[in-house]
């Protein structure tokens, strides 16, 4: 029992031998910071959506709105009305107005 206690010993310390012969070596030609590689990434290709969403912050405020104000204050008058009533037990497409 001991001599398989001491081979087993004798391997571990080996195997570390070798790991740091051969590791050593490695790490000591890295130029950067521990942690941290020398690659660039490349970061994906712009696209046209992104392109314009930017385009669109560098802009100026327009001076009128897009939407006319009538129509907005319609929108806004419907939309607290669908507020006001209650949710409906089931949910389903109408087909038909009211």
């Amino acid at each position: 029992m001991k001599s398989i206690v001491m081979k087993t010993h004798v391997v571990k310390k080996a195997l570390c031998a070798a790991l740091v012969m051969f590791a050593a070596p490695a790490l000591a030609e890295t130029t950067t910071p521990a942690g941290f590689s020398d690659q660039i990434i490349r970061s994906e290709p712009r696209t046209e959506t992104s392109r314009l969403l930017d385009r669109q912050r560098a802009a100026e405020a327009p001076q009128e709105s897009e939407v006319p104000a009538s129509v907005y204050v319609d929108s806004q008058r419907r939309l607290t009305e669908t507020f006001r009533r209650p949710v409906p037990e089931t949910l389903r497409e109408e087909t038909t107005r009211r």
